[in-house]
């Protein structure tokens, strides 16, 4: 009897063990393929402070003996992060990594929005991540042209009242069709808020140029050279990027497939040339007047009412017990374990009984 129930306790234990290796891995892995995704379908949600699955996020800087150090928050569903460049001296440091099996380019279009807090001091967000061989050249180098900033697309800017907010290479505007240019910043007054204040930003990835709207507003397009891109940092990821002492927040990034952004958007005059342009509908329907119309008044008596207590009948409800819908999660996995816990200790009785 004493060995039956060392058995169970000790399955019991390995099924609890999988229950919950299996809970925490299944947070942190995409929804879905590129491939078997329907357009508008979400695809991965961005969690933070990882350390296996999809996303494995880390700081990383220029140059590997740059001194400079940062701290990070997360927050503990990982969907909230908070960026600190502890650091006062001018030196680049990211904190971020490659959405693993999302890669972007080709005919593939994404939708990533999120919600982003600027520093007082600049900062950027970013879409994408270097590959492999990319961030082993990159290692130790930092020099101007070939450097982490080099191969990061995305925004940069602060919630400082002088506004300067646009689309970037680290630390550097990228000449776009509309907002800004390469000889000076561009102001974004309507949409720049005051700290504190979270931002909703929406990057629309499509082969390799990307749109960027603010708040629901359309306001720049950014085409790259393919080979600036292609095997350069083709891998779809998110970093945030930080230069000065400062901190960056971030929360609830999501990945979708296909454009979920522009028929939603804003667009102002100036974006008439971007090929999802949708014209606001300024059109007033002309108010209708009802016609006139002469009835006779309703002269029908009305019916005595009569009430009637119904026959009373009483029926059990039929009883029906369904299995709950797998979700892949937390759930599926603890009941997934229960399951067989109850199956492993029916076993034990079996066998305690046949014993005595």
């Amino acid at each position: 009897m004493k060995r039956t129930l060392s058995i169970l306790v000790v399955l019991v234990m390995l099924v609890s063990m999988f229950s919950f290796m299996t809970t925490g891995v299944s947070a942190n892995v995409l929804k879905s393929t590129y491939e078997d995704a329907k357009d508008g379908d979400l695809l991965y949600e961005v969690k933070f402070g990882q350390s296996t699955g999809a996303y494995q996020p880390k700081i990383f800087r220029a140059l590997e003996t740059d001194n400079v150090d940062g701290a990070v928050v997360v927050s503990d569903d990982g969907r909230t992060l908070s960026f600190t460049k502890t650091d006062a001296t001018g030196a680049q440091m990211w904190y971020g990594g490659e959405i693993a099996g999302l890669t972007w380019g080709g005919d593939k279009v994404y939708t990533m929005t999120m919600e982003v807090m600027l520093p007082a001091k600049r900062g950027g967000v970013h879409f994408n991540f270097p590959t492999a061989a990319k961030q082993e050249e990159l290692k130790g180098t930092g020099t101007t042209d070939n450097n982490w900033a080099s191969v990061m697309y995305g925004i940069y800017g602060r919630f400082d009242p002088s506004g300067d907010l646009g689309t970037m290479k680290t630390g550097s505007r990228i000449a776009g069709r509309f907002r800004c240019d390469t000889a000076g910043y561009k102001e974004f007054e309507p949409i720049i808020v005051e700290e504190g204040t979270f931002l909703n930003v929406t990057y629309l990835i499509e082969g390799y140029s990307y749109a960027l709207f603010i708040n629901g507003v359309f306001c720049e397009v950014v085409d790259l050279a393919e080979a600036d891109v292609k095997d350069v940092s083709d891998n779809l990821g998110f970093s945030v990027y930080l230069y000065w002492a400062t901190t960056l927040s971030v929360k609830n990034v999501n990945v979708y497939k296909g454009d979920t952004v522009s028929a939603k958007a804003t667009y102002p005059s100036y974006a008439k040339s971007y090929e999802h342009y949708v014209e606001a509908d300024t059109t007033t329907a002309e108010p209708t007047t009802p016609e006139e119309t002469t009835k006779a008044p309703d002269t029908t008596p009305t019916p005595a009412v009569t009430t009637k207590a119904p026959a009373a009948t009483t029926k059990a409800p039929v009883a029906t017990t369904a299995a709950p819908k797998s979700e892949g999660g937390c759930g599926s996995a603890v009941a997934s374990g229960l399951a067989l816990i109850a199956l492993v200790s029916l076993a034990g009785v079996v066998v305690a009984k046949k014993q005595k």
